[in-house]
């Protein structure tokens, strides 16, 4: 989703610049430690170095975080676990907070804790629901329609919830099991307690020993401000053959090569030589790919997506006509 941002932010610019006007761009995150790359990435290489700015806050966001140990230390496992041993002392801190988001890291382990809290405490049915991508768009609206509003007691959830959220009922977080870094068990935390000025809250659950390890690090990093860096996207050839075959439909199937002019400088696509005779190559191969994808059915484009293809226009053209011969 990020490269295609960074593809119909260039395409953008590729028509103000046309009516001598510019675009301007905001992108928000408290959670990235290479700024200054991301600056690059979102305004792409050609910007302005004198008109990007970037604005930071002087206020400290307060983040409180315990960590949930059973009664006997030597008790919780080595590896292989969930941390379902736990499961009273979670029930616990959702009966004494407003509102709890508790999340996981897949979509079974959601499945599984939900269920699991419902049979401990039947007095959650109809207080209690679960979010992840796995669910209908219908069933996750209303989820998020019933946060909003403060009618819910808890959510069991995974990344669905991580991003671009504001529920202001919710007064605690739940992680269970290693967040896989700073800026995702902050972004986490950060959940609970979203106003300006207001604690976040969340409790960390350890699911096997050598986790405690990690909530040890990750409290020194928050202590100190630190947040590992994002590696930016570059190259991404099959999103931007993708993203070519999608404007080759919509314009009526003008040439490719009109639209691979404005990402150049695009920052995902930015090492790949922009020529008149690469445009030739990717607007031909992008159309064959075009056609043949058409043509094909949902399983056939599953089984092709199955096969990760990355690389040129060709790559993509090839492994839709072999989908199509399967």
């Amino acid at each position: 989703r990020g490269v295609q941002i960074e593809l119909a932010l260039s395409r953008l610019k590729g028509l103000i610049k046309h009516q001598n006007r510019t675009l301007r761009i905001w992108g928000i995150s408290a959670t990235i430690g290479n700024l200054m790359e991301a600056l690059e990435v979102l305004l792409g290489r050609d910007a302005d170095e004198h008109n990007a700015v970037i604005v930071r806050s002087q206020q400290n966001k307060r983040i409180d975080v315990h960590t949930v140990l059973p009664d006997h230390i030597e008790t919780l496992p080595w590896a292989g676990h969930i941390g379902l041993k736990l499961l009273p002392d979670i029930l616990r801190i959702i009966r004494n907070a407003q509102t709890t988001l508790v999340f996981t890291n897949t979509r079974a382990m959601a499945e599984i804790w939900y269920h699991a809290l419902l049979d401990q405490d039947p007095a959650l049915a109809g207080i209690m629901a679960m979010h992840h991508g796995s669910l209908s768009a219908e069933v996750r609206e209303w989820v998020e329609e019933h946060l909003h509003s403060g009618q819910l007691k808890a959510v069991i959830c995974t990344s669905s919830l991580d991003l671009g959220v504001d529920f202001r009922p919710v007064d605690t977080v739940i992680q269970i099991g290693s967040p896989k870094g700073v800026a995702r068990f902050t972004q986490r935390a950060g959940r609970s307690g979203h106003a300006p000025g207001a604690v976040s809250t969340i409790y960390f659950i350890p699911t096997h020993a050598l986790e405690l390890m990690e909530i040890s690090a990750i409290r020194e990093a928050i202590a100190t401000g630190v947040v590992e860096k994002r590696d930016p996207q570059v190259m991404c050839f099959d999103v931007l053959l993708q993203f070519l075959a999608d404007r080759l439909d919509v314009a009526g199937r003008q040439l490719a090569g009109q639209f691979a002019l404005h990402f150049a400088a695009d920052f995902n696509v930015v090492q790949v030589p922009i020529t008149a005779q690469h445009d030739l190559v990717i607007a031909r191969q992008a159309r064959v790919a075009h056609d043949l994808f058409l043509d094909l059915g949902r399983e056939d484009i599953d089984a092709t997506n199955d096969q990760h293809v990355v690389g040129t226009a060709g790559d993509l053209a090839d492994a839709a006509e072999g989908a199509r011969r399967r």
